[in-house]
């Protein structure tokens, strides 16, 4: 679910993220390919979610099955939050 509300930045998406984290605060779930929430937030250029993921204690150096990593995800707009 963290990685649905990270792939597209909506009004009210940071606060679907921030109530889902609320409810279930483990931030590094990550997918059947290795990919995080902060991987998604990231590549997506969602950068209000990369920062709720990184003050929730998302770990931006977990790599996805390919090596990606929060920290080094394409963005549209530089993330200097890590």
């Amino acid at each position: 679910m963290l990685t649905q509300v990270c792939t597209r930045e909506q009004p009210d998406s940071t606060d679907i993220l921030r109530e889902l984290l609320r409810r279930d605060p483990v931030t590094d779930y990550a997918d059947s390919d290795g990919r995080t929430a902060l991987i998604w937030a990231a590549s997506a250029g969602c950068t209000e979610a990369v920062q709720v993921l990184l003050e929730a204690g998302a770990k931006p150096d977990l790599p996805d099955n390919e090596g990606l990593t929060g920290s080094n995800a394409r963005c549209t707009t530089a993330v200097v939050l890590l």
